[in-house]
């Protein structure tokens, strides 16, 4: 499964992937991130240096992303 992000509201993003411990030691690298077992997510405050992060900690992975980003979404070249 690739890694989903989308807008869980005006001030969190929501990131979701299957289990694997990697993926898991990523996501705890963002400030700010933790698990929500009721959506099986993670939660980031919504900052454009938070999706840059997690754009960068899995450049090497699928990732797709939620429409509601909009603005907040860049071309990969222009964060590596």
């Amino acid at each position: 499964m690739a890694i989903q992000i989308g807008k869980e509201n005006e001030d969190l993003l929501y990131v979701s992937f299957n289990y694997a411990p990697d993926r898991i030691k990523k996501i705890k690298k963002i400030p700010g991130s933790y698990w929500v077992p009721k959506y099986k997510q993670w939660h980031i405050p919504y900052t454009r240096e938070n999706l840059l992060k997690i754009l960068q900690l899995f450049d090497d992975e699928e990732v797709c992303t939620d429409d509601a980003l909009g603005n907040m979404l860049i071309m990969k070249s222009q964060y590596k």
